[in-house]
């Protein structure tokens, strides 16, 4: 269980960051994601297997008031904009009665179009508290070379590169590993998405490419 940290809000306030919120911060601070794979990765990967829906609902609305995260409602098009009221309650109802059952691949794409990035502040505040808390989780950091059906997992250790590389295809079941493809070398260092510079570590490298699994555990 991560401990919180206070930190200061952009108007100067004190306020503590929940665990669930860190959580919340740290995958954002890959980059944007939509409230499905938000509310999967809270659920399913860091173990709030007792979150519903409304209450991650409201996490995110406090976030955003907190000025840690933006959202962003994405049109037929892919464009996005400023949501208002009738999206946030639109995607509420639909969000209760969908992901409550939804997979992993179900997730991946998300219809109702709700989307969330990390604030300027939001990342300040991952990096402190990232910063103070660096000893106690596991760095790593990996890239999807789409256009190449590639995947790149940079991390401390070939463990750690590994069960992260298998977490995503687990979760991707639309693609599989090609076999014989995956590789791991040393690296002497990485640096992370929010700044941080980790000395030592692997790269861990396969191929994928469309198809169902066989064997879907």
């Amino acid at each position: 269980m991560r401990r919180s940290e206070g930190i200061r809000s952009s108007a100067g306030e004190a306020m503590d960051l929940s665990d669930r919120e860190i959580d919340a911060l740290e995958l954002l601070a890959y980059g944007p994601s939509s409230f499905a794979a938000l509310y999967y990765w809270l659920r399913f990967q860091c173990g709030y297997s007792d979150v519903g829906v409304t209450d991650v609902f409201v996490q995110l609305q406090q976030m955003e008031r907190d000025s840690l995260v933006r959202a962003m409602q994405m049109e037929p098009d892919g464009a996005f904009r400023t949501p208002i009221a009738a999206d946030y309650e639109r995607a509420k109802r639909q969000y209760v009665q969908m992901l409550p059952q939804a997979t992993a691949s179900e997730v991946s794409v998300d219809e109702v179009g709700l989307w969330y990035e990390i604030t300027e502040s939001g990342r300040k505040a991952w990096s402190r508290w990232s910063e103070s808390n660096g000893d106690d989780r596991d760095h790593w950091m990996l890239d999807d070379r789409a256009d190449q059906g590639i995947l790149e997992i940079r991390a401390e250790r070939k463990d750690v590169a590994e069960a992260v590389l298998d977490r995503w295809l687990a979760e991707h079941d639309e693609v599989q590993e090609v076999p014989g493809t995956r590789e791991c070398v040393k690296i002497p260092e990485f640096i992370m998405r929010d700044g941080t510079r980790v000395f030592g570590g692997v790269l861990v490298t396969c191929r994928y490419r469309s198809g169902k699994h066989k064997d879907k555990r």
